[in-house]
């Protein structure tokens, strides 16, 4: 987990990265957003 500008400063720089912020969460954001985390995750898997 880093800060949202270290974040972001990284998500510029990577080709197809994708940058998701939860409103108003911290490091748990996973469990206070499980619904969305969870799409977010098998997106990114059903990739490959």
């Amino acid at each position: 987990m880093m800060n949202s500008d270290t974040s972001y400063e990284l998500f510029k720089q990577l080709p197809n990265a994708v940058l998701s912020y939860y409103p108003d969460a911290a490091h748990g954001s996973f469990f206070q957003y499980p619904e969305l985390f969870t799409h977010e995750a098998n997106f990114f898997l059903n990739q490959f």
